[in-house]
């Protein structure tokens, strides 16, 4: 955890039989001022958070919880490789869940979040993943039905998001020949 956001570098010292070493690597780490959001508050929470060129609204309907729930969004590094079929739009974000000073990492929420991003008007619509170990798929609410807004998403639980584009589809090669075709000569 870092006091204030900015770039940190990081140092590894070791030291053993054969003597000691160390190496640094300058501004390793980019610590980001994450936007805190309280549930359940008994009302809408809806903020608004700038980061990378882009205007992020982060949307919460009020949620009943088993006591305080304090939920951090963050920027966060998208992952590689990218899914099969799209591109990255190089826009990352993270969801954590802390309660009784204990990290929930797949809590899930009684109602969907909904992540408005504004200042990709340049693109298609993305898609937006789930991260997940084994890798990316696509995020589903259960409890939303038919929700269709361009570069708004709804969010069902804690977790590593990021956003995808779909590539456009190259046209299919042409066919090849089956048999071979001859040609007849005439001799003139």
């Amino acid at each position: 955890i870092y006091a204030a956001p900015g770039e940190y570098s990081v140092t590894l010292s070791v030291t053993g039989n054969g003597g000691s070493d160390s190496l640094t690597r300058a501004a390793l780490i980019q610590a980001y001022e994450g936007v805190e959001v309280n549930l359940p508050t008994g009302e809408a929470v809806d903020l608004t958070y700038a980061t990378r060129g882009l205007t992020i609204t982060l949307i919460s309907p009020p949620q009943p919880a088993n006591g305080p729930v304090k939920v951090l969004f963050l920027p966060d590094e998208p992952r590689t490789p990218e899914p099969l079929g799209y591109r990255s739009l190089d826009f990352g974000f993270w969801l954590a869940v802390v309660q009784a000073n204990q990290w929930l990492e797949s809590y899930q929420f009684s109602q969907p979040f909904i992540i408005r991003i504004a200042g990709l008007s340049s693109v298609g619509p993305p898609l937006l993943m789930e991260y997940q170990d084994e890798g990316w798929q696509e995020s589903e609410c259960p409890n939303v039905s038919a929700f269709q807004e361009t570069q708004a998403f709804p969010i069902c639980h804690a977790g590593h998001y990021a956003l995808f584009e779909k590539k456009a589809s190259p046209s299919p090669p042409p066919r090849p020949l089956q048999s071979p075709v001859y040609l007849p000569l005439v001799k003139r």
